[in-house]
């Protein structure tokens, strides 16, 4: 099973999938963190 040679287009549809989701989190990641580093006030 050599497929390592070949790059299938599922497979690079999957790694830019998985690529903008893992971006996407991390900029909600640290937009979360920003606001509640400055709203730490707020808190309940």
């Amino acid at each position: 099973m050599k497929s390592n040679s070949k790059d299938t287009p599922e497979k690079s549809s999957a790694v830019l999938l998985i690529s903008t989701v893992v971006g996407a989190l991390s900029i909600v990641l640290l937009a979360m963190f920003y606001y509640f580093s400055t709203n730490t006030h707020l808190t309940p």
